[in-house]
């Protein structure tokens, strides 16, 4: 009931948000989502080489791979 009224809405105030996160936290949908979101950027770094052969891109790539795995924390 609560996500349905509070997430995906576009207009949620802090204490819909503190409850999805709640929700969230407690049916262990952050730590899946984490882990693969971490499995993402593995295979991302592994395959930034096949992309751009420029180092300097493949460490701007690198970075924001780092980037999408810190921004929420």
């Amino acid at each position: 009931k609560i996500l349905k009224a509070s997430y995906g809405q576009g207009r949620v105030d802090k204490t819909g948000q503190e409850k999805v996160r709640k929700i969230f936290k407690e049916t262990g949908a952050l730590d899946l989502a984490e882990k693969e979101a971490l499995k993402y950027v593995v295979f991302a770094k592994k395959i930034i080489p096949e992309i751009t052969g420029k180092k300097e891109g493949q460490v701007i790539l690198e970075q924001f791979c780092e980037f999408v795995l810190e921004r929420t924390k």
